[in-house]
């Protein structure tokens, strides 16, 4: 069981590269570079963050929390050996939902303030979530389900990539003064759709390894993630199509994704039928919210990570309610009411934390990048280099030589 487990987090990594590749391929040209690097930075930061701090939090091995202080800087003696597998499917997971946040930043955040956000979620606000939603915590013993973390993981990288683009505010020439809204196109919609692949083949082992910690029929939920993904994609295809006359690829990439998150939450508990119809209504929500937040919210995201993981991850906590076969143990009603509870209390804390450090760094530590920076590219004025120099289009001069 245990190199199972260790399979499964290695594998759920490549989630993460995924969310990579498709912010990489949603930025222009000009931001490409930047995007990659603040990735292969927050998987670090996040990661030592969950070490140095996010185990205590978590309380893995449920001891008190004044004692639970020794698993600062990482568990000791037979637990450090015996919780490690659990320990890393967990920080895999963790990495997911601040890489969401990375991509909500992209094009205008400056490097360093940007990457608090990496600390937060993964020294704190992620964990203590886990252990309040998992079994033994106050939210798990009400009976909460969340197989995979559609809430603690998805729901709060949503909410916390909201409040962050909200607070950072949109990109020059994203908003006309008349209150419409301008297209910025990614540089590479197949890099993008890599991704997204990527994403689809990594969902599997992420969701098996939180299966078998669960106790869950494997195959059952390998299934019902697949057919719920399609159901989405497709759904999303034809929403798209009606719309404007012709499938959108982007919509569709992001339905796809949005399904996946939906399905993160009950796979374990829903028939085929239910997984396809989550999955439907999934790929109807996520494009015409998508829509909603760009003409209506307002809120300016390269990678739609407010609705395709936040709205994602609540649709799908509260199709585990509606149609999870777990409802019959305690009252349809009553399981639907837990549920309800569970996803407003994580999307309420993590609002409250997530808006408090945003505000924080805007006033305190220049979050937002220079006007000129940004019309410049992040490639060039954070890390002075340019991704695709055989290509560029105008001179590029380094900074190392102005100052000379």
């Amino acid at each position: 069981m245990e190199i199972w487990i260790v399979a499964c987090a290695v594998g759920a990594l490549l989630v993460r590269m995924g969310l990579a590749l498709y912010t990489c391929g949603l930025v222009r040209a000009k931001n490409a570079g930047a995007a990659v690097l603040r990735h292969m930075a927050d998987l670090c930061l996040a990661t030592l963050a969950f070490w140095a701090v996010g185990m205590a939090v978590l309380n893995p091995t449920g001891e008190p929390s004044w004692i639970a202080l020794n698993h600062l800087f990482g568990l000791r003696g037979i637990d450090a050996i015996v919780l490690a597998p659990h320990l890393l499917m967990i920080l895999t997971a963790i990495l997911i939902a601040s890489g969401v946040v990375v991509g909500a930043l992209s094009e205008r955040s400056r490097f360093w303030p940007s990457l608090a956000s990496s600390l937060l979620l993964g020294g704190i606000l992620v964990p203590l979530l886990a252990r309040w939603c998992r079994h033994g915590g106050w939210l798990g013993k009400m009976h909460f389900h969340d197989l995979a973390g559609a809430s603690f993981i998805h729901v709060a990288a949503g909410c916390c990539a909201a409040t962050g683009a909200t607070v950072l505010g949109a990109r020059n020439g994203k908003y006309n003064r008349d209150g419409s809204s301008n297209v910025i196109p990614g540089h590479s919609l197949p890099l993008a759709s890599a991704g997204v692949m990527l994403i689809l083949v990594g969902w599997f082992p992420y969701l098996l390894g939180f299966g078998s910690n669960a106790g869950g029929f494997l195959g059952s939920i390998a299934l019902n993630a697949l057919l719920t993904a399609a159901a989405a994609g497709l759904a999303s295809l034809a929403v798209s199509h009606v719309r404007y006359g012709k499938p959108d690829i982007y919509l569709t990439l992001s339905g796809i994704m949005g399904g996946l998150v939906a399905a993160t939450a009950g796979a374990d508990v829903m028939t085929n039928l239910s997984a396809v119809a989550t999955g439907a209504i999934a790929g109807i929500l996520i494009p015409v919210l998508m829509l909603q937040m760009d003409l209506v919210w307002r809120i300016d995201d390269p990678t739609g990570a407010l609705v395709i993981h936040g709205v994602g991850g609540a649709w799908g906590i509260l199709a585990t309610g509606l149609m999870g076969s777990s409802g019959y143990v305690m009252g349809r009603l009553q399981f639907i009411g837990r549920q309800l509870i569970g996803l407003g209390v994580v999307a309420g804390l993590t609002i409250a934390i997530s808006a408090g450090m945003f505000l924080a760094l805007r006033n305190m530590a220049n979050l937002r990048a220079r006007e000129e920076d940004e019309f410049d590219g992040l490639d060039l004025a954070e890390h002075d280099i340019g991704s695709y120099p055989d290509f560029q289009q105008t001179t590029i001069k380094s900074y190392h030589l102005r100052e000379a």
